[in-house]
């Protein structure tokens, strides 16, 4: 396939993985070019660009957890956890001291 097809196909990708909708990205862009050898490479790009964001946003959860801690959050059980200062080495959370409130 020729390069422009290859933009098509990241661009539905992007539509597909940000909306989290793969087959209405697929046939917008098809719709769009009316190519039909581009519709296999089009439903694999797809249909794995929302299963991507998916498994990213999960490994993002550690951080999620990490940004908590600097903020102060609810903690299991529903105690509040105060936040901690941001030089704190989140890594050892031993060494963090929780920010002074008021």
């Amino acid at each position: 396939a020729d390069p422009p097809a290859y933009a098509m196909i990241g661009a539905a990708a992007t539509l597909a993985a940000v909306f989290r909708a793969p087959l209405t990205a697929t046939l917008l862009l098809f719709e769009l070019t009316r190519a039909y050898e581009i519709v296999l490479p089009l439903l694999a790009a797809a249909g794995t660009a929302p299963l991507v964001v998916e498994w990213a946003s999960r490994r993002m959860g550690r951080a999620d957890r990490l940004r908590e801690l600097r903020n102060g959050r609810k903690g299991n059980g529903g105690q509040i956890i105060p936040p901690v200062a941001e030089e704190c080495d989140l890594d050892n959370q031993m060494d963090c001291q929780p920010l002074k409130m008021g």
